[in-house]
């Protein structure tokens, strides 16, 4: 172990100490990407010595995420621990009284500040995690909005982001061993990201409780003593949990409630240091200002802008990529046909830079925005209405052959935006058969959403094409198929 640390240490290679890890421990490069708060992928080029580490904050995770003892943190040029230097539990255990009051205590006079305004905010997050559980559970607020009070609320919780955007660094807050284990906190990180798919697949209804009550779990799991490594990815699963209620409650027309969980899924990315989280936030509040009409997309344009400038280099080219994205579709709105080049132009650099690896932006994401954003276009420029419009439908049919299977309500939305595409183009029976895919996907939703755009659909077509019968025939369909649900 020691020459392992030295090599480290030396010469940035941590495949030799991660090698001796995963044979000691029985780690997979799976285990050790969570406890490294890494990917898989990075893991692997570490432990083949493909890629070195250059940065302290690298090692920190390391030291972290393996529970080093204090004497070969030293080796590795960090600090000792002030608190137990005994790796994670393998078991969760309770905190003892003892470890849970020395758990709120600052390690360091340095320290004691960002310890103590963390404490706070933790505690804040954890009464409006349960105060959202409460509504969310007893049936959510009522449907409405109010875009002046979401715009400043939007505002106001971004400015206080973007002051302190790293609130909980790695290697800052060190809390006694807690009783939540590696194992346990990969289940429930596998668990966000089943609601995710499940929001993607079926839309809000009855999940959305679910994931409501997932957020419940947590928050009580952030108000016992955990490692800070553990309290960082557990206020990141926070902020994902609270970002697919947003979807699920703005899916079923709850756009307030909507708001009020990008809200704490901000605050949670805030605490986590989680840039990437942060902005994804931002982005989905944005969309929705968007959503809201004339007077929203104002409002979503700032934000967008701010998020940019104030993260600047510390976001990876999938998450600006997804900003800049957003950028060009308000520009499409405002009918500024130059900016929204320039910056699907830009966005489509950035996720080539990516290269085979999945992230969260990727072709097919890009491609239908910008069938999107032609689709706009094509309504507020008469002159070129028929080139946008073929671009339009070159660019969404892209997205649908390239779109996994499992984003059901993309694809639904996807085939409602070729119908419209279709159907200025004057090919009103094509137009029909796209119709008739999305209202068959939007079936299996429940997504007041998606089926309001295809009613939408059905009655813009009957005014344009009274005669038709294969409009009257969808219209009929629609209404079988998709009962008109309240927003």
């Amino acid at each position: 172990m020691t020459t392992a640390l030295e090599v480290a240490r030396s010469s940035g290679d941590v495949g030799p100490l991660l090698k001796l890890v995963a044979q000691y421990a029985g780690a997979s490069q799976t285990q050790l990407a969570v406890a490294l708060e890494t990917t898989q992928g990075k893991i692997s080029k570490y432990i083949n010595s493909l890629v070195r580490v250059e940065k302290l904050e690298m090692y920190q995770r390391i030291a972290e995420g393996i529970g080093m003892p204090d004497h070969a943190r030293m080796s590795l040029g960090l600090a000792p621990r002030s608190v137990s230097s005994h790796p994670l539990p393998s078991t969760p255990r309770p905190a003892t009284q003892s470890e849970a009051v020395q758990s709120d205590r600052p390690n360091t006079p340095e320290a004691g500040g960002t310890a103590a305004i963390a404490t706070t905010a933790m505690q804040g997050l954890t009464a409006e995690i349960t105060n959202l559980v409460l509504t969310g559970l007893t049936g959510g607020a009522e449907p409405g909005q109010d875009a002046d009070r979401d715009a400043g609320r939007s505002f106001a919780l971004l400015r206080d982001w973007c002051r302190d955007q790293d609130r909980l660094p790695p290697g800052v807050l060190h809390f006694s061993p807690g009783r939540l284990s590696l194992e346990q906190l990969r289940q429930l990180e596998i668990t966000a990201d089943a609601f995710r798919a499940w929001d993607h697949q079926f839309g809000g209804g009855l999940r959305r409780k679910a994931v409501i009550g997932q957020l419940s779990e947590v928050s009580d799991l952030l108000d016992e003593p955990q490692p800070s490594a553990i309290t960082r990815r557990l206020l990141g699963i926070t902020a994902r949990l609270a970002i697919t209620a947003a979807q699920m409650s703005d899916d079923t027309g709850h756009r307030s409630e909507a708001f009020r969980y990008l809200g704490l899924a901000l605050k949670a990315a805030k605490e986590a240091g989680n840039h990437s989280l942060g902005a994804r936030v931002a982005n989905s509040m944005a969309r929705k200002h968007l959503q809201s009409g004339v007077d929203g997309q104002g409002v979503a344009l700032q934000l967008v802008q701010q998020t940019r400038t104030s993260l600047g280099q510390r976001l990876g080219p999938d998450t600006t990529a997804l900003l800049i994205t957003t950028e060009a579709w308000i520009h499409a709105h405002h009918g500024a046909d130059t900016a929204v080049h320039r910056t699907l132009e830009e966005a489509a650099q950035l996720v080539s830079q990516q290269g085979s690896t999945a992230g969260l932006f990727g072709v097919a994401e890009l491609a239908g925005v910008a069938g999107a954003c032609f689709e706009v276009l094509a309504k507020s420029n008469q002159a070129k209405a028929v080139h946008y419009l073929a671009e339009s439908e070159r660019r969404i049919n892209e997205a649908l052959n390239l779109r996994d299977g499992l984003y059901v309500r993309s694809r639904a939305l996807d085939f409602v935006g070729l119908a419209n595409v279709h159907l200025a183009q004057g090919e009103v029976e094509q137009a029909c058969q796209d119709a008739r895919t999305a209202i068959d996907l939007a079936a299996g939703l429940r997504s007041p959403r998606v089926t309001k755009r295809l009613h939408a659909f059905a009655v813009g077509a009957l005014e344009l094409h009274p005669d038709e019968d294969g409009v009257w025939e969808l219209a009929e369909y629609v209404r079988a198929k998709l009962p008109v649900v309240s927003m």
